[in-house]
């Protein structure tokens, strides 16, 4: 996996992946359990994964401004806006995966997270630690 399928791949699935998501799936090879070692119930997604979710989901249809990047095992899930420089990952419930919805009043909002999150080998003590 390299940049360049990346850019591919968001150019042809019309997205804009966040760069600390672009850095797991590069440092991973795009095999993102790889780098996350303490999962539990937490799964990051491979880009067919995320594309498959993205349709799951119908994201293009009721936040098509965000990308589910993972999914926790309670039913949560792991958004990012498609912005380049976007570092905040946000987790909320399936349900809730319209615009209306994904604001700091009902979701969990960690700024400036994903990429050193990544870096730690994804700890899902991190992700609990905000949720209880």
């Amino acid at each position: 996996m390299d940049l360049e399928t990346i850019k591919k791949f968001e150019k042809d699935n019309n997205l804009i992946f966040p760069k600390g998501y672009i850095k797991l799936i590069l440092s991973s090879n795009n095999v993102p359990e790889n780098i996350c070692k303490d999962y539990g119930d937490v799964t990051i997604f491979s880009l067919e994964e995320l594309l498959e979710e993205r349709e799951t989901l119908e994201m293009e249809k009721y936040c098509p401004e965000y990308i589910a990047v993972g999914c926790g095992g309670g039913g949560e899930i792991f958004v990012m806006e498609q912005k380049e420089e976007s570092d905040t990952l946000i987790i909320t419930e399936a349900g809730n995966l319209l615009l209306e919805y994904i604001t700091p009043k009902d979701c969990i909002y960690l700024y400036d997270f994903f990429e050193n999150w990544a870096k730690r080998g994804c700890p899902l003590s991190d992700i609990k630690s905000v949720e209880n």
